[in-house]
């Protein structure tokens, strides 16, 4: 995946949604309630911007989602999204993880 520009409120709102799925293990989370959660820091959040977030996050293999037609999203960790966040809970260093979703570039 090449690189792309990422706002910072993107890579936030990327990051809310990696934190609300590692709580909501292992079941995963619709969007509705994702969207619920990101509007408690970003009150003007759309739906489409959760949608955006979690395609985002699939696309870098940190996130598995079920896109349903007219219907929620169910969205959930992968093996390396869990992975990901263990180490950056382990190192207390979020950086990498926030670099490589601005970036694209997750190892």
């Amino acid at each position: 995946m090449g690189s792309i520009t990422v706002t910072p409120r993107t890579k936030n709102i990327c990051y809310l949604n990696l934190i609300a799925l590692d709580v909501a293990r292992p079941i995963g989370a619709m969007d509705e309630v994702l969207l619920s959660i990101t509007r408690t820091a970003f009150p003007r959040c759309k739906a489409v911007d959760v949608r955006r977030a979690l395609m985002r996050l699939a696309a870098l293999g940190l996130v598995a989602l079920t896109p349903r037609e007219a219907q929620p999203w169910h969205a959930e960790l992968t093996a390396a999204g869990i992975s990901k966040l263990d180490h950056a809970h382990r190192s207390r260093d979020f950086g990498p993880l926030l670099e490589a979703v601005m970036t694209g570039g997750v190892q």
